[in-house]
């Protein structure tokens, strides 16, 4: 099977306490299901910002996934930024928080189905982040 017909690999890390944790379950089934009937082959991982999302997105890197996506609020999308900075894997996002400030500066799209579109179409958004490996000053 050629690269271009290969089915996109993705691996989603969902923080189930950001939000409406009473929706939080059948919210990751309903982004699972579309982004499966969308030919996005897809496995999950439960993750808690700051103590599991960091190293399950650096195994999804090592993995050969193509996409990692981050669904929960901030803290959530800060560490897979932070597991997959450095790699040439795509970062998608399902703003899943209470705020989502991040993926509203970003103009990722709070309906659930419309951000999973974006990430089963193979969208790619350019982001320039400024990054500085030194703290000297000229």
């Amino acid at each position: 099977m050629s690269k271009k017909n290969k089915p996109m690999r993705a691996k989603i890390i969902a923080n189930m306490g950001a939000g409406n944790v009473l929706l939080a379950a059948s919210r990751l089934e309903q982004v699972t299901s579309y982004l499966l009937e969308n030919g996005v082959k897809v496995d999950e991982a439960l993750a808690k910002p700051k103590k599991e999302a960091i190293p399950i997105a650096r195994k999804a890197v090592k993995d050969g996934y193509d996409v990692v996506i981050a669904m929960g609020g901030d803290g959530t999308l800060g560490a897979v930024i932070r597991g997959i900075a450095g790699s040439k894997v795509r970062l998608g996002i399902i703003p899943a928080g209470t705020e989502n400030d991040i993926a509203g500066s970003l103009g990722i799209p709070e309906d659930l189905i419309e951000a999973c579109a974006l990430i089963a179409s193979g969208h790619n958004g350019v982001c320039h982040w400024p990054y500085s490996n030194s703290l000297s000053h000229d």
